[in-house]
């Protein structure tokens, strides 16, 4: 386990007919946040640790993680953590 606590945002896009997949895929990495013992949330906030997307790179929340110097990391990041764990 890490010694400070993480704080991340898991961030889906994509197309509408792959929505129950996404749904899945977004349950798996809110499960291996939490064995992590990171805390999701589902907006982005100054003093995040990580913030976990797929997709494009030109939202808000994400323009305000990088200018924060927030870890800005693919869900395949979060996974392979697990597996070090």
């Amino acid at each position: 386990m890490y010694a400070c606590k993480l704080h991340l945002v898991i961030i889906i896009l994509g197309s509408v007919s792959s929505l129950s997949r996404e749904r899945q895929e977004y349950r798996q990495l809110k499960e291996t946040a939490a064995f992590l013992g990171a805390s999701v949330v589902t907006k982005y906030f100054e003093g995040l640790t990580h913030y976990v997307t797929i997709g494009v790179a030109s939202d808000r929340e994400f323009r305000a993680a990088r200018a924060n110097n927030c870890a800005i990391v693919s869900p395949l990041w979060l996974v392979k953590v697990r597996a070090i764990e």
